[in-house]
């Protein structure tokens, strides 16, 4: 068998061309072991829950596209935080599924459509994929409800704070002082905003960056799925079709064909 032969595109097109029944065949069976080998691996059920979110524009004013972005991105980077997800995984731990950290985020997902994330779920067990996404976004809205606490509060300080420096400028320009800082001296003044900072400082860090003009709630609880989702199944087929593709390609090449009918 010589596979030595001068390789002419056009003169290869026109083989197969006249062997199309070759080529159809080659396909045909590489798509079928694309999907057989799709359908040998075991079903993976998807389900996802859902949390809505909003921004108050009369806290914030006007804001930008990427502001508006930005304050929205974070809610996103708690749901998915490492922290969320340890709780998760304990806590699906005691409902009797076993998970740790690293098979949970292979099984999860977070997904944002404008103002809503959804928190998807994917297991060969449809049950326990709508248990842990039930789990996640539990915990996600605690999570959120904790850290958006501790933002009120820091905004809350924050203005407080900016009362304090208001009565130290009136000190400074001998003004006519508010009656809030007229039954309060300076060193008083002075000691308060420096608590007041702290307390503020910690309770930012602990608002994890989520402004307290953003708010949430929980839009959708996670269903039992009922169907395997078909995940990949397309590219496998198509994978095995165009293997299959290049197999006649090689047979056309080396006269198969002709060879075949002697």
């Amino acid at each position: 068998m010589n596979l030595e032969r001068e390789f002419i595109p056009v003169e290869l097109l026109e083989r197969m061309l006249r062997s199309w029944w070759l080529v159809a065949l080659c396909m045909i069976a590489g798509g079928g072991i694309g999907w057989g080998i799709h359908q040998a691996q075991p079903p993976v059920y998807e389900t996802a829950a859902v949390i809505s979110t909003s921004i108050d524009f009369g806290r914030t004013g006007l804001l930008s596209d990427v502001e508006q972005d930005n304050a929205i991105g974070v809610l996103g980077d708690l749901i998915g935080s490492t922290q969320t997800l340890q709780e998760v995984a304990a806590a699906a731990g005691q409902a009797g599924i076993p998970l740790d950290l690293a098979q949970l985020e292979v099984m999860t997902s977070l997904e944002r459509q404008n103002y809503l994330y959804l928190l998807r779920v994917r297991s060969d067990d449809p049950q326990a994929a709508a248990e842990v996404a039930n789990l996640w976004v539990e915990q996600a809205v605690r999570d959120l409800t904790t850290a958006y606490d501790h933002a009120v509060r820091a905004d809350g300080l924050l203005r407080y704070m900016d009362a304090l420096q208001s009565c130290l400028e009136h000190m400074a320009a001998a003004g006519p002082v508010e009656a809030q800082c007229s039954r309060t001296g300076l060193a008083e003044i002075l000691a308060d905003l420096d608590a007041t900072g702290r307390q503020a400082t910690a309770e930012k860090l602990a608002a994890r960056g989520l402004h307290p003009a953003v708010t949430f709630s929980l839009a959708q609880t996670a269903g039992v799925p009922a169907q395997p989702v078909l995940y990949s199944r397309g590219q496998m087929v198509l994978a095995g079709a165009l293997v299959g593709l290049l197999v006649s390609l090689v047979l056309v090449y080396i006269d198969f064909p002709r060879r075949a009918g002697n």
